[in-house]
């Protein structure tokens, strides 16, 4: 059984990546995306930066780029630390959504519509 916190560690990395993917991102998911940029690890997609290689939970690459700029990649790292709640008034959070039980965590309204 998973627990609280990495359920809704995995639903805001989800709700990160669908928020990139609705804004004018294309994600990258696998090492092919990037080869000289990106590689899997066992934790799971890592970019080769100067010093080390870092994690994000979603990357993604500007799809159509400013005029005379380089490349924008963004790299988006979420943390659900004091989110979860057990008793919340709010209507929105007392929904189910995706078969997941919404009231055990607080989800801003505006990340709320996009798990929808």
């Amino acid at each position: 059984m998973i627990s609280g916190a990495a359920l809704g560690g995995y639903l805001l990395e989800e709700a990160l990546a669908n928020l990139l993917r609705r804004n004018g991102y294309r994600l990258l998911q696998q090492v092919s995306d990037d080869p000289q940029a990106l590689r899997k690890a066992g934790h799971g997609l890592l970019v080769r930066g100067r010093g080390a290689d870092h994690q994000a939970d979603a990357l993604g690459d500007l799809i159509v780029p400013a005029p005379f700029s380089l490349p924008v990649r963004l790299f988006v790292e979420g943390k659900t630390e004091g989110l979860l709640a057990t008793d919340t008034p709010d209507p929105l959070n007392a929904t189910y959504r995706r078969g997941v039980r919404a009231s055990h965590f607080k989800i801003p309204p505006e990340i709320a519509i996009y798990l929808a």
